[in-house]
């Protein structure tokens, strides 16, 4: 009983408003901006403002730089205490390998003075009075550079630019009641908390959920139609913000009372034809009314290379797929059958507060000047990553600490850290985390792409590629009226695709290489892409040739051996189906409380109804009993 009180019990709950008033503190190369004070002052001052200022934010690149000074100018005293947090990226190594090498950096969580006092608290009300400094990096914050997110004359101190970024994060933060934290996912962690949109606590969605259905996000879909290689004038057509778009208008089903529910706890790989619920009982009627993930047999009919069906109804025949209830729908306009259910995971009730933050955010990025979006934008998306963020080992370095272990982290450049490092012994999930609505959206973004992808090829509009929440049709005959949430976003002259699934393309005006870094792909050529690929064999090389490095990274992004890792990895493809097989010595589920040991027995030879659908019809209507007791136990 007390495990399930647990289980059941609404711990998430809404976090309270704050207005950040910490002062910044702006660091550049070579000059201090002091908000406080107006002052500008040279680097050597910084270890007189660390001591001597109340607890501010540090605008900075690079901030473990900092580190190693202050250390040596205060770590000699009892109440120094500095924090840092490992991040581990997958990087290319310098000389010609396949074979990416992982590195890491760190992120300083805070830094400055404790207050060691005993007392009632230095401040006369009970409280410490703590002097902790807390530095945001821009790099690492929105992963773009700073003269990329402010707009700033290339002659004017680097300083200056951190403190405009600065007090416009702080200012976003203070309208909305958030705390300024180093990464964006603070503030997406802040939100899916906040009372605005979750007024109420509620219940964490169960580990064994989010793990199950993590295994079956969509991720982003890419689809290759066109020939690879050939130069194409097409209409890049892209759903203006996406994500927000499809979670304001998406029914979402409510963790307070989200089940799992048949043959979940072993889901089968393998389509049968005893299915947990066969279509047409009252059992599978019920069930089909909740909102969730179901795993269902599916009778699929073939289809051509036109008809853009989602990946998991591209075999045709009897096939199990895992499938969100707002793809539901869609299953009829495919001529898919639904033969059972095998597993699910739903709720009888829904969730609006990812309505609500959507909407809002959509209002917000109206209102956001142009120089806020280009950070804003980002962190704003961060949110919807933050459902599926996977269960991770906390860690992180202390210059002193009770327990932990001797280590050495290596900073940028290879400088090495010495820390003494605490870590859990165990991965830790997200109490936000809800993997299901995370799917739910990616699931209606593909849904909506191949919808439009079919409209078109019925309008005699031939579609090159779907790329994620874009689709790129070819130029020749005007394009029909489109929805409201899809436009034009540009014209692509000497369109070509570099790789088979569609996901790599140069053209004159756009130039999509995943894999590449942000600071380099966007300065890339249609010509210079493919010159490095070999594509233009013969022809005079670009005035600015790319190094034998970068014509290496090229080639790994487009063969699929760079990953890049900086952020939690969202782009899962569903696992493959397998084939239909003959089991012989397969037995069929009997429910534990079910009071006959063969509960699949054919009772009435017109009806085809089995004891348990006899038993289940007996049950009063709505949401039946057994299906609770089970997923309870």
């Amino acid at each position: 009983m007390a495990d399930l009180e647990r289980l059941l019990a609404r711990n998430v709950r809404p976090r309270k408003y704050v207005r950040d008033e910490r002062p910044i503190i702006a660091i550049g190369r070579e000059l201090i901006l002091v908000e406080r004070t107006g002052e500008v002052l040279p680097v050597t001052k910084l270890s007189h403002l660390i001591a001597s200022e109340a607890s501010s934010i540090l605008s900075l690149e690079n901030a473990p730089r900092i580190l190693l000074p202050m250390r040596e100018a205060f770590g000699a005293l009892p109440n120094w205490y500095d924090s840092v947090a490992p991040v581990r990226r997958t990087r290319l190594k310098p000389k010609h390998t396949d074979k990416p090498i992982q590195t890491q950096d760190v992120v300083v969580r805070y830094l400055g003075f404790k207050d060691n006092s005993k007392s009632k608290g230095s401040d006369g009300h009970g409280r410490t009075t703590n002097r902790y400094h807390f530095p945001i990096d821009p790099n690492i914050f929105s992963d773009q550079g700073l003269r990329s997110m402010v707009t700033v004359d290339e002659t004017e101190e680097d300083y200056l630019a951190l403190y405009q970024w600065a007090v416009d994060v702080r200012e976003w933060c203070r309208e909305n009641g958030l705390k300024v934290t180093s990464r964006k996912g603070g503030l997406a962690a802040q939100l899916l908390r906040d009372p605005r949109f979750y007024p109420e606590p509620r219940r964490k969605v169960p580990h064994a959920t989010n793990a199950r259905a993590r295994n079956h996000l969509p991720g982003n879909h890419y689809q290759l139609v066109a020939q690879r290689g050939k130069h194409h004038s097409a209409h890049y057509l892209d759903m203006s913000a996406a994500h927000h778009t499809v979670a304001s208008s998406l029914t979402f089903p409510s963790s307070n009372e989200l089940f799992a529910c048949g043959r979940f706890k072993d889901p089968p790989t393998e389509p049968s034809e005893h299915p947990w619920a066969l279509a047409g009982t009252r059992k599978f009627d019920t069930l089909m009314t909740g909102t969730g993930l179901f795993l269902l047999t599916l009778a699929i009919p073939p289809y051509g290379e036109y008809d853009f069906p989602p990946p998991w109804a591209q075999k045709p025949g009897l096939q199990l797929a895992y499938v969100y209830s707002n793809e539901l729908p869609l299953l009829a306009g495919y001529g898919i059958a639904i033969r059972g259910i095998e597993a699910c995971w739903l709720s009888g009730t829904i969730d609006i507060g990812l309505n609500k933050y959507a909407e809002w955010s959509l209002e917000s990025l109206s209102e956001m000047t142009d120089e806020r979006k280009r950070w804003g934008k980002s962190v704003l998306l961060s949110t919807y990553g933050m459902l599926a963020a996977r269960p991770v080992t906390r860690e992180f370095g202390f210059n002193r600490a009770d327990g932990g272990e001797p280590f050495t982290y290596l900073m940028r450049g290879g400088v090495p850290l010495p820390v003494i490092r605490k870590a859990s012994s165990t991965p830790h999930e997200s109490s936000i985390a809800n993997v299901i609505h995370r799917g739910m959206i990616e699931a209606e973004v593909r849904l909506r792409a191949l919808s439009l992808a079919r409209d078109l090829e019925a309008n005699g509009n031939p579609v090159l590629c779907i790329y994620a929440d874009s689709v790129i049709v070819a130029q020749g005959k005007p394009l029909p009226t489109l929805p409201d949430y899809w436009r034009v976003q540009c014209e692509l002259t000497n369109l070509s695709f570099l790789s088979d699934t569609g996901t790599h393309f140069t053209s004159d005006q756009m130039v999509k290489l995943p894999g590449i870094p942000r600071e380099v792909s966007h300065k890339l050529t249609s010509r210079q892409a493919l010159q490095s690929l070999g594509g233009l064999k013969g022809d005079k090389l670009p005035s600015h040739p790319l190094s034998s490095e970068m014509r290496h990274l090229v080639s790994l992004a487009v063969e699929g051996k760079l990953d890049e890792t900086d952020e939690p990895q969202q782009e899962l493809l569903p696992e493959p189906v397998a084939q239909i097989q003959i089991v012989s010595n397969w037995k069929p589920y009997v429910p534990p409380w079910f009071p006959d040991s063969d509960p699949w027995t054919i009772t009435d030879p017109i009806s085809k109804k089995t004891k348990y659908d006899v038993w289940c019809d007996s049950l009063p209507a709505g949401r039946l009993p057994e299906i609770i007791a089970e997923s309870r136990a």
